[in-house]
């Protein structure tokens, strides 16, 4: 009943006529937003509706021709190239902060995070808000479903419309699966995934990384698995499916679009096969200047009713990422059978069976979908217009943020206050747009405290340092020139006193989930050096007729030049203006989308602490420097380039001394039989990897091995008999400066076990394990093993030597010492001390297996992990420190490798 309009109604319950009185009721005075605000929501084009028909020709042509290229379309990459090579000269860190700064939507995540508290609340969350606010990608006429999200780490997307569904469709019954590169898999890149595994932590059932466990789309067979896989765990439709992927381009970022063709292509094939009739897809591109982006946007619009491209106004202005939302999938369509026979990814007869699965055969890598001249005219015109419109946008961020950048706009006092004006308005606008509201915790996917939040490496090894021509000036340099420019780069606070550290394992038994038995592990193998690429100069393209839209996707490349140009941190004024204009977008996007907080219990998982803890942080998609800082690193020899790579990395590691011992009390009575999984992976990837040490530094280390593997230069450490003694006095002298008894205790250097780029360091590894299992089977009840210098840089001997053998012990504590005197110039040991029981029964298996597996393939794979990751990085005091003191020890390790002449006598 409207108490404001039903007088009669008011007095017929005895209440008086006041009670409806307008003066009596609360309405909040709508606010004057700047067109600058408003226009920053409105960057989104229609390239197809029902009112058009489309169809493409039979599958008898399809990738029959060559690729072709539209000049129109060429003129504008070669434009935004141009524009885009103004910034070959500005370090990329450098740059990241100033466009982080001058950022418009830069105060939406924040109001975000301080007024709704969401899970994993970060700029891809706020982008699929606006996504599901703008366009009826949920099923309206279904009382379930389920969506799949692919290419999805963090999780973002899927916490957004969870938070969604649970504030304007809390009876929709709903599931979900997700795929992305798996960040426990040691085989994976850290340059081409997302480590962020918090989510992943909490909902591991959910989350798909195909037949060989890397989660890796682009893999043969891994459509139909993943068919098979959704239509097993799942009991709805599919409705909508998401794709997210992308490319770390930053090596040639003149030629995003080719790089990331296939990725786009699978990401289509994938959804096709899995979507229902009528179904949508949301699929994250960047430019449309090739032929197979227009084939691929073509053949969209064949199969849906609708397709809009989209760039939200949280989404950086100066990238060129842009969202593609299709809707109402025609599943029963003529082209939908041609294009989609997934039931065999390689085809016996490429000449009868014409569907996309040609996209990923090498004998079509010249070929292109389909012929120039299937493609209505009108099509082509209607798309060169958006791609016109979101051209212009970037351009002229990019230069607007390098003017800001050259005159320094912080340094500007009424530039800043201009833009804080505009941030402000615009994360208001953004608030009040989409109506944001908080939802109950116990609607959440998992617990939202803070101990599941809490991050323990934050390392991003996605960001190369310097300009891009400093790192293509790197690529002659030589071996001991690179290594050593990349460890001047790298400074770890670390203490240079001893210390000895221990601590107690009252409580890590509960950290112990017997369910989660994937594996994790860090890998570093990366490509170093980028692809020499010269963006040319062309004279300026002159476009006639009179342009339908304005200039603001080139307005915004150039508005983020210009203030990065001009520092515009400096300038107070530029700063309070993009500051308001900021907070109006964020206050726009709250509006315009009508958010709302959702409870609880209607999150995809617990959105406490604990469970949204962070192990893996290490983003290695990132490169630091600019572009032209990354070409000139080109030249450089290996060890100037290492050198220079090291001083960019700087651990905190604890600059006090102190002592901790570890307690094995709960873990002694853990049946490890029953939690063993051998997982195998691949020799070269395993030996450069590691889950507790600083990715870059295991890049530098792959180098080394790579070039002297290619000079025939790996040999092995020789074993010196006067150091191992120096080095066996020097660790007991401070264990009994600390108080810390020695008596009975075995002592054992595996100095030479090490080096991780001898030839044979997995073979290495293995005959260090079995070394200590001989030894463990002489020692007496009671006694300590001290074991110095053993490499605990892989999952594998992690968890024999930490968990396997150090539960047979009472107590394990670490020394962590520097001493110049000694190579290589910093010495660690691990102290197991009275020894409790010696059936080393399931550890000897292991190690077996192991040996087996590494013989029988021919030293080709070897097992990587064998222990849940629970039970090894749980507990973010061990974690942190095994990272903190292989930092330390792999960075000296290094120095000693390329700067002592006597390299090898240890």
């Amino acid at each position: 009943m409207n108490f404001n309009n039903s007088q009669p109604g008011l007095e017929s319950y005895g209440l008086p006529s006041c009670f409806a009185s307008t003066k009596h009721s609360y309405k909040k005075k709508p606010k004057n937003f700047s067109e600058e605000a408003l226009n920053h929501f409105n960057k989104k084009y229609q390239l197809y509706n029902a009112s058009s028909s489309y169809k493409l020709s039979d599958g008898e042509t399809w990738f029959s021709q060559t690729k072709w290229q539209l000049e129109n379309f060429q003129a504008l990459k070669e434009k935004l190239n141009d524009v885009k090579s103004n910034l070959n000269h500005v370090h990329l860190k450098t740059w990241h902060q100033h466009t982080n700064f001058v950022n418009r939507s830069s105060k939406v995540v924040q109001s975000v995070k301080r007024f709704i508290k969401p899970q994993l609340a970060t700029q891809a969350w706020c982008k699929f808000h606006e996504i599901v606010h703008s366009y009826n990608i949920v099923p309206q006429q279904e009382n379930s479903f389920t969506s799949i999200h692919l290419c999805e780490a963090p999780g973002a997307f899927i916490t957004s419309l969870n938070h969604y569904l649970k504030l304007h469709h809390p009876r929709m019954q709903w599931d979900w699966i997700a795929n992305t590169l798996n960040p426990h898999y040691e085989g994976n890149s850290f340059d081409e995934m997302i480590s962020d595994d918090r989510l992943i932590l909490g909902t591991h059932r959910k989350w798909y990384f195909g037949p060989d466990n890397t989660g890796n789309i682009l893999v043969q067979n891994f459509v139909s698995h993943f068919k098979q896989h959704v239509q097993k765990n799942i009991h709805s439709h599919c409705f909508l499916v998401t794709a997210d992927g992308s490319f770390d381009c930053q090596g040639n970022p003149g030629e995003q679009e080719i790089l990331v063709g296939k990725l786009h292509y699978r990401e289509v094939q994938i959804a096709l096969s899995l979507l229902h009739n009528g179904g949508n897809l949301v699929i994250k591109i960047f430019t449309i200047f090739e032929s197979d982006t227009i084939c691929l946007m073509y053949l969209l619009a064949c199969l849906f009713t609708s397709v809009d491209l989209f760039k939200p106004a949280t989404s950086k202005e100066g990238n060129s990422e842009i969202y593609v939302i299709c809707r109402d999938f025609h599943r029963n369509s003529e082209i939908y059978v041609i294009c989609c026979d997934f039931h065999r990814e390689v085809c016996e007869d490429l000449n009868v069976c014409s569907n996309l699965s040609k996209a990923f055969d090498p004998e079509y890598v010249d070929r292109v979908l389909a012929p120039l001249e299937d493609i209505p005219e009108q099509f082509l015109d209607k798309l060169y217009q958006g791609v016109l419109m979101f051209t212009n946008w970037q351009m002229g961020a990019i230069e607007r943020n390098l003017t800001l950048f050259e005159k320094n706009i912080k340094c500007d006092p009424a530039e800043c206050a201009k833009l804080d004006n505009l941030q402000a308005q615009i994360a208001e606008l953004y608030m009040e747009r989409y109506k944001l509201k908080p939802i109950h915790e116990s609607l959440l996917l998992m617990p939202n405290n803070k101990q599941s939040l809490k991050q323990i490496l934050t390392f991003d090894g996605r960001i190369e340092n310097g300009a891009y021509k400093e790192r293509l000036a790197k690529e002659n340099l030589t071996l001991s020139q690179y290594v050593l420019e990349e460890l001047l780069l790298i400074e770890p606070h670390c203490n240079e006193k001893p210390e000895f550290r221990c601590m107690e394992f009252k409580s890590f038994r509960s950290c112990i989930n017997p369910q989660t038995l994937y594996s994790r592990s860090r890998n570093i193998l990366c490509t170093r050096y980028p692809p020499i690429r010269s963006i040319s100069h062309v004279n300026h393209v002159h476009f006639i007729g009179v342009l339908m839209f304005t200039n603001w996707q080139m307005g915004a490349i150039e508005r983020n030049l210009t203030l990065f140009e001009k520092n515009i941190k400096c300038d107070p004024a530029e700063c309070a203006k993009l500051d308001n204009l900021q907070a109006q977008i964020a206050e726009l996007y709250m509006e315009r989308y009508k958010l709302k907080p959702i409870h609880e219990s209607l999150l995809l998982m617990p959105n406490n602490k604990q469970s949204l803890k962070q192990i893996l942080t290490f983003d290695g998609r990132i490169e630091n420097g600019a572009y032209k800082e990354r070409l000139a690193k080109e030249n450089l020899t290996l060890s100037q380039y290492v050198l220079e790579e090291l001083l960019l990395i700087e651990p905190h590691c604890n600059e006090k001394p102190e002592f901790r011992c570890m307690e094995f009390k709960d873990l002694k009575f853990t049946k490890y039989e029953d939690h063993i999984r051998l997982v195998k992976g691949n020799t070269i990837n395993t030996v450069n990897s590691s889950i507790f040490c600083l990715a870059r530094l295991f890049k530098l280390l792959y180098e080394i091995r790579r070039v002297r593997r290619k000079e025939n230069d790996l040999k092995v450490l020789t074993p010196c008999q006067q150091r191992m003694e120096q080095r066996k006095q020097l660790v007991l002298s401070r264990l009994e400066s600390n108080k810390i008894s020695t008596a009975n205790t075995l002592v054992l250097d595996f100095t030479h076990a090490y080096d991780l780029s001898c030839t044979d360091a997995t073979s290495s590894q293995l005959n260090l394990l079995e070394s200590l299992l001989q030894a463990l089977t002489t020692m007496s009840d009671q006694h300590s093993i001290l074991l110095i210098n053993v490499p605990l840089l892989t999952q594998l001997s992690s968890s024999v030597i930490l968990l396997l053998i150090g539960s047979l012990f009472e107590k394990i504590g670490f020394l962590l010492i520097h001493d110049t005197s000694l190579a290589p110039h910093c010495t660690h040991a691990i102290l197991l001390t009275h020894l409790m029981s010696k059936d080393t029964t399931h550890v000897s298996n292991v190690v077996n297996e192991c040996r087996k597996t590494f013989v029988s393939s021919n030293k080709e794979q070897c097992i990587v992990s064998i222990l849940p990751v629970t039970m090894l990085c749980e507990d973010p005091i061990l974690y942190k420190y095994l990272f903190e003191i292989n930092c330390c020890t792999v960075k000296n390790h290094l120095l000693y490798l390329i700067q002592t002449s006597d390299k090898y006598l240890i």
